[in-house]
C-alpha cells in the first residue's frame, strides 16, 4: 500500500522559485529553479485529499513571526563534521531571517530510541519560548518521529517537522551493511563519531521501520513536510555512486542512500522531488576540512539556504491559516 500524503508540490515550487530568484540576484545562489526542483509529472503514490486548510495566497510573504529552527542530523553526521559545517552555513542565514537557530548534537551512531530521549532532554531543558521547527535530515527524521511519538510532553514546543531526504521507511542498505559497521566506524582513528548505543543500523532496517510505523499513531497537531531527493546521475556525489547503483536493484529512483518512496512521512505535505543527492541537501560537505570528505562529495552545488527560506515561508503561511481558522 502506498504512503498517504498531501500533494503540496505546486504551491512549494512557486515559493521556492521566487526565493531562489531573489537569492540568485543577490549572489547567494546560482542556477535556475528547474535545475533543482524539476516538474514531476507522476507522483510515487496517490495523494491524500487535502482537508481543513484553505489554498495559500500567492505569493507567500516573508515570515513575520520568530521561529526557532533546530536541525536534527543523521547517521554518521558528526563523523563528517556536519554540525560545524551547518553552524557556519545556516546559523547566520537563519538568524538574518529573524529566527533562532539550534543544532542538537546527538551521537550519530546511536539508535533512534536513544537519540529521541536525548533530543527530548535537550529540548525540554531549553529556556527559549519561540515555536520550534525541526529540520531533520536522513536518519534525523527517524529520530525526530520517535521523539514526537515517544515523548509527547515535548510536542507543545514544536509546531513543525520538515524531513529532508528522511529515512522514514529505512534503507535496503541497512540490511546489506554488516552488523558491526557502527562499531567499526567508531573505531576509525581519523573520524570523531558519536557512539551512543551503536544501534543506528538496526533503526534503519526497512522491516524495523515499517513495524514501528504500523504500530504508532503519528501526531496530527504538528505540521509535517517531506522533501524527497531523487537526483539524475549527473548530480550524484562521487562517493554515493556505488550505493546508488546497488540501490537501483530495488528501485532506480534513489538518492544514493534511500529509495525515493521511503522518504515520505505518512500524512505529511509533500513539497517536492529535488534533483539533489542524499548529501547535498544536508550540508556543505564541499567545505569540509577533510580532503576525503570533499572528494566524496564532489562539486555538486545545491541552494540549501533558498530551500530553507522557502520552507519557512510555507510553514508561516500554514500556521497563519490554522490560527485564522480557530
Amino acid at each position: 500500500m502506498g504512503v498517504p500524503y498531501r500533494d503540496d508540490q505546486q504551491r512549494f515550487r512557486s515559493v521556492f522559485c521566487e526565493v531562489l530568484a531573489s537569492h540568485v540576484s543577490t549572489g547567494l545562489a546560482s542556477g535556475r529553479c528547474e535545475d533543482y526542483l524539476p516538474r514531476v509529472a507522476a507522483s510515487l503514490d496517490p495523494p491524500e485529499t487535502p482537508k481543513a486548510l484553505s489554498p495559500a495566497p500567492d505569493p507567500i510573504a516573508r515570515p513575520a513571526r520568530r521561529l526557532r529552527v533546530i536541525y536534527v542530523l543523521g547517521l554518521a553526521s558528526d563523523c563528517a563534521d556536519q554540525p560545524a559545517l551547518l553552524e557556519r552555513e545556516m546559523r547566520p542565514f537563519v538568524e538574518s531571517l529573524g529566527n533562532g537557530f539550534g543544532l542538537i548534537r546527538n551521537p550519530s551512531l546511536a539508535s533512534s530510541e536513544a537519540n529521541a530521549k536525548a533530543l527530548n532532554d535537550a529540548l525540554m531543558a531549553e529556556a527559549a519560548v519561540d515555536p520550534i521547527v525541526l529540520i531533520a535530515h536522513s536518519k534525523g527524521t527517524v529520530d525526530a518521529l520517535h521523539l514526537l511519538v515517544e515523548h509527547p510532553e515535548v510536542r507543545d514546543r514544536i509546531v513543525a517537522l520538515v524531513s529532508l531526504a528522511g529515512a522514514v521507511g529505512g534503507s535496503p542498505l541497512a540490511d546489506i551493511a554488516p552488523q558491526a559497521l557502527p562499531r567499526m566506524t567508531a573505531a576509525l582513528p581519523f573520524l570523531n563519531c558519536g557512539r551512543g548505543d551503536l544501534g543506528a543500523i538496526e533503526s534503519l532496517r526497512p522491516a524495523e521501520r515499517q513495524a514501528w510505523l504500523d504500530n504508532v499513531t503519528l501526531p496530527t497537531d504538528i505540521l509535517m513536510y517531506s522533501l524527497v531527493t531523487m537526483p539524475t546521475l549527473l548530480r550524484m556525489a562521487p562517493g554515493l555512486i556505488p550505493a546508488y547503483r546497488l540501490l537501483r536493484r530495488f528501485d532506480p529512483l534513489n538518492d544514493g542512500n534511500l529509495l525515493a518512496r521511503d522518504q515520505i512521512i505518512p500524512g505529511s505535505r509533500l513539497l517536492g522531488f529535488l534533483d539533489a543527492d542524499h548529501w547535498a541537501v544536508g550540508s556543505d560537505l564541499q567545505s569540509s576540512p577533510s580532503a576525503i570528505v570533499r572528494a566524496a562529495a564532489g562539486d555538486q552545488q545545491f541552494p540549501r539556504r533558498a530551500l530553507i527560506e522557502a520552507v519557512l515561508r510555507v510553514i508561516e503561511n500554514d500556521l497563519n491559516e490554522i490560527q485564522g481558522s480557530r
